[in-house]
């Protein structure tokens, strides 16, 4: 019999003071599991994305690398995330409810052309190469790089039974999206109370390539047991210090080991532009919409102060070009906005940073780069809504 989790009556949350250096942050309320309880990896069919089974239900080896895709089901996440603007003492305080609340809108993440959807589903691995030239979410998978957003984006959408359909509404198999990475971002920081994500886990971060997916499964991809089988929870392997792959919450390497294209969103001379579906490399128009908010100029430095509207109020891109190169501060992470013409993004760190594998964590952006530039060191991820 299948569990059911009854969702928390109360709301969960921290305190960001954004004028202070230090990533801790403050717990509003006693830290309650249950949204997390809720948070499974489970397999969807590869093409219709109906689920087939969950974590526990399913013989490991059918569940980790048969013809299903193994993702991670993420239930409706509503939120307010107030700003004080109060001189010297401004803060936000990200907030999470798991049903509707006085003051709390459902995230943009589950919004999808004006449709809310239940769930979504991020993949439980980094994107890998399937049979037709379609992206797989498997363990013991060569991870796929060196390819533009483009060719990631095709590949996600051909997953689907029409792709041309979902490439237009952004329903069903699609590349993972700036508004699916800002709520995994949100709900990383109310989980763990920091902004220093590689103080839970620093990520494969220290050496010369990518691994394979599957090191958080219960399937030996290496042959020498170094996998650990996290489920639907948060743990690393056992390949090494700054080596080690790890699942937050079942999502295997949120950052690290490769960056990450993440769709529906552009910069047009700085200026953010983002999207919901109808996903494209094309100059900035309808579907993606002027946020009114302009990243910084400034080359590679620390995030620091985030930008911030009462429409935009879930981002975790850069308001100001941080003069700071001390990593261990505000949230830890580089970011790298020196292009000014039409950029896309790639997200979350990779392999590529000794010595200084601390800018590459949970809020690492790249926005330096047009959508088609391709390196090793850049791969995607899955996601179905």
């Amino acid at each position: 019999m299948r569990r059911m989790f009854k969702p928390a009556s109360i709301p969960m949350g921290v305190r960001w003071y954004a004028d202070a250096t230090s990533p801790a942050l403050d717990r509003l309320t006693s830290f309650a599991t249950s949204y997390f309880n809720r948070v499974r990896r489970c397999t969807l069919d590869s093409t219709t994305g109906a689920i087939t089974g969950f974590y526990g239900e399913v013989t490991p080896s059918t569940f980790y690398g048969g013809t299903d895709e193994v993702m991670v089901q993420f239930p409706k996440m509503y939120y307010k995330n107030p700003l004080d603007p109060s001189a010297g003492s401004r803060h936000m305080e990200p907030m999470l409810s798991e049903t509707p609340r006085p003051g709390y809108k459902l995230h943009p993440a589950w919004i999808v052309n004006s449709v809310e959807r239940p769930f979504i589903y991020a993949s439980a691995f980094e994107a890998s190469n399937g049979t037709g030239d379609k992206l797989r979410s498997i363990a013991n998978a060569a991870v796929l790089v060196s390819q533009t957003e483009t060719v990631f984006r095709t590949r996600a959408q051909a997953r689907n039974a029409d792709p041309s359909s979902r490439a237009a509404d952004g329903l069903g198999w699609q590349l993972s999206d700036y508004n699916t990475l800002a709520a995994l971002q949100m709900l990383f920081i109310i989980d763990n109370a920091t902004l220093d994500s590689q103080s839970k886990f620093r990520g494969r971060v220290d050496t010369t390539s990518a691994c394979k997916t599957g090191y958080t499964s219960s399937i030996d991809v290496d042959s020498a047991g170094k996998n650990v089988d996290t489920g639907n929870g948060s743990g690393e392997s056992t390949q090494g210090a700054g080596l080690a792959s790890f699942a937050w919450r079942g999502i295997e390497n949120f950052y690290g080991n490769v960056y990450k294209w993440t769709d529906g969103i552009k910069f047009n001379g700085y200026r953010v532009w983002i999207a919901d579906h109808g996903f494209n490399d094309d100059a900035v128009a309808t579907p993606y919409v002027d946020t009114g908010l302009d990243l910084p100029a400034g080359g590679w430095f620390v995030l620091a102060d985030i930008l911030y509207s009462s429409t935009y109020d879930y981002l975790f891109l850069p308001k100001t070009a941080s003069a700071s190169v001390d990593y261990t501060t505000y949230f830890c992470d580089g970011v790298y906005t020196t292009h000014t013409g039409l950029t896309a993004l790639f997200s979350n760190g990779s392999w590529n940073y000794a010595p200084v594998a601390a800018i590459a964590g949970a809020f690492d952006a790249n926005a330096n780069n047009a959508a088609s530039y391709s390196r090793d060191l850049i791969g995607g991820r899955l996601v179905f809504k």
